[in-house]
């Protein structure tokens, strides 16, 4: 009889490349060792598909159908099929600490009343160096102005009460905003919670980011126009649509002028780390790269991201 797991990591992916394999080791690499790793595919047609499939590990389910559906979809069939008590969130070109899941169930074990944990995240270059820390100033309790303004958390960092999970499902409505209008939705009945200590590692490369942020500007704005006049006012919610219009704006003459590099330059979202911070991070990376996957090698070239 299969033990059940403890954890689910669900990570659906699209074209990530052979990344991928980098995301797969630091599960592998973690010290807890109760989950079961659950792969969706989003009709790839690159090499990452072959790569998950050579994986020989019981506690790893691989599902293709050959379709895109959207990541909002794959997160809610990924809620559906996993067995564990807590289901944690990845993305395929991520990287997660190797104490992540350990921590955070820890946490949450201790912490009854938080129905899901997030970490700030340490931010990964185009060359896959630790530049940045990303969510220092999260706060303790969530405001629902912040949520509406910044999302508040990192999405792929959040490890989740299953029973909250199947509870709230996310909205297929909402592309690349899915988890802003899921917290706003669920508002009053969640409790988001916070361990100050970066666990993931986030892919962020300023190749190609403005004309990422854009894909999420529209959904941004109808989730403000949809919840924003009952729940902040409608003098907030018109200030809000306009910043969102205005940002989106600004991004797209960055666009244009290709300079990706201001989205990072201007924000003060972004914390620069210092050397020490950065040799402890690639230290911790380079060690998860020799991590032992079964049925597949360790040899990990640059990929495509997603």
């Amino acid at each position: 009889m299969i033990k059940k797991p403890i954890v689910t990591i669900g990570i659906p992916f699209l074209n990530p490349g052979n990344l991928i394999l980098e995301a797969i080791q630091s599960v592998f690499a973690q010290t807890f060792i109760d989950w079961e790793l659950i792969l969706v595919d989003d009709g790839s047609n690159d090499e990452s598909l072959e790569i998950v499939q050579k994986i020989r590990d019981p506690r790893v389910t691989v599902l293709v159908d050959g379709k895109n559906r959207g990541l909002p979809y794959r997160l809610n069939q990924i809620i559906d099929l996993a067995k564990g008590d807590f289901i944690a969130r990845m993305d395929a070109d991520d990287i997660m600490h190797p104490m992540r899941i350990e921590k955070q169930v820890n946490f949450l074990k201790v912490n009854q009343s938080c129905d899901l944990v997030a970490s700030p995240v340490i931010l990964l270059d185009d060359e896959r160096k630790p530049r940045y820390l990303l969510g220092s100033n999260f706060k303790k309790e969530k405001v629902i102005f912040d949520i509406f303004k910044n999302g508040l958390i990192v999405h792929p960092t959040i490890l989740v009460r299953r029973d909250w999970y199947i509870n709230n499902k996310y909205s297929v409505d909402y592309p690349r905003a899915e988890d802003r209008e899921l917290f706003i939705r669920t508002f009053e009945r969640t409790r988001i919670c916070f361990i100050e200590e970066p666990l993931h590692f986030y892919y962020w490369p300023l190749r190609g980011l403005t004309k990422k942020v854009l894909k999420g500007y529209p959904s941004e704005r109808k989730i403000i126009l949809k919840y924003g006049p009952q729940m902040i006012g409608k003098e907030a919610t018109y200030i809000l649509w306009l910043s969102s219009f205005l940002k989106s704006s600004f991004v797209s003459f960055l666009f244009l002028i290709k300079r990706d590099d201001f989205l990072v330059r201007l924000s003060r979202s972004y914390d620069k780390l210092s050397s020490n911070e950065i040799d402890i991070a690639e230290r911790t990376i380079n060690e998860i790269r020799f991590i032992k996957v079964p049925g597949i090698n360790n040899k990990v070239q640059k990929g495509n991201g997603i």
